[in-house]
């Protein structure tokens, strides 16, 4: 290779003036900055989804009921916010200095109220479908779809509300201190309790769903007597396997009524019922999902 005149210089197959090498270390710093925070957030990502999915495997019932309930508090603060900034407003005679850009601030806020509270009525509608649902399966089709949708503009939101955030009390602190720049500030602490405290209400809210509440997991009963048929025994047993339940493990007496599942097993109706409608829509025996027509072949997957 050729010796560089004085002045040149060459890293990486990139010939560069030596002037210039101080500007090309410093590119690559931030992009190995870049790369690193890049990486971040690919983990955080990928993290906070492995979370909802097991979420939605193992508590599909307590995500339903506790975005319902966060949805509901979070208008009612967002909606008394909206109050207090609209009370501020139309009270204040006049603005001098910084309060001038608090009120656009303000008046932004009140303008993307509006959408916001238009997101809620459809959120609320997709959660409420979800809880609705007679089967777990069903609910967890219904929660992924409604966690998936995002309504228009949803980033802007965001990034507007944060900037809202940091912007506020910088203001209020390097700018002239005045009776409204102060009452702003009041709203702006009751936005960053809400904004800091709705985790503490979601994990407080699923500990009681969890600890005190008790829900039915399986599927309901109008859907249990459409995917399956009940008969009154009657000996000889003609049915599949032996004439015994296979929950109390007692045999079938005359005039007792069976539940036959899709997939070919039976039992007591007041054995079965409990656990198909309270915890599992799935056979005791097989773990097939009780909740296709009796022509339907039965899947054993979720």
């Amino acid at each position: 290779m050729q010796p560089l005149p004085d002045g040149i210089g060459r890293e990486d197959g990139i010939v560069f003036f030596n002037n210039d090498a101080a500007e090309l270390a410093e590119m690559r710093r931030a992009e190995a900055w870049r790369e690193g925070w890049d990486g971040l957030a690919d983990v955080w990502r990928e993290m906070r989804d492995n979370a909802e999915q097991q979420m939605l495997e193992l508590y599909p019932h307590e995500v339903a009921i506790l975005h319902l309930r966060l949805l509901e508090l979070g208008s009612a603060v967002g909606s008394m916010l909206f109050v207090h900034h609209t009370y501020l407003l139309c009270t204040t005679p006049e603005f001098a200095g910084v309060d001038w850009i608090l009120c656009v601030l303000s008046c932004l806020r009140l303008v993307f109220f509006v959408p916001r509270l238009r997101a809620f009525f459809k959120y609320h509608a997709l959660f409420r479908e979800a809880r609705n649902q007679p089967t777990p399966q069903l609910l967890r089709r219904k929660l992924r779809i409604a966690m998936a949708w995002k309504p228009l503009g949803h980033k802007f939101w965001c990034i507007s509300y944060c900037s809202w955030l940091c912007l506020v009390p910088c203001l209020w602190y390097y700018g002239n201190r005045t009776g409204f720049s102060s009452r702003v500030l009041a709203n702006w602490r009751l936005s960053l309790s809400w904004f800091i405290l709705s985790p503490v209400v979601s994990l407080g809210i699923l500990f009681c769903l969890r600890r005190w509440i008790k829900l039915d997991r399986g599927m309901t009963e109008a859907r249990l007597k459409a995917s399956t048929t009940v008969v009154k025994f009657k000996p000889p047993w003609t049915g599949f396997g032996s004439a015994e339940c296979g929950v109390c493990l007692a045999e079938y007496e005359e005039g007792e009524a069976i539940r036959m599942l899709p997939c070919g097993h039976h039992f007591h109706t007041k054995c079965v019922d409990v656990w198909l409608q309270k915890y599992l829509n799935r056979c005791p025996f097989c773990q097939a999902i009780i909740d296709q027509p009796s022509d339907t072949p039965t899947s054993k997957e979720d």
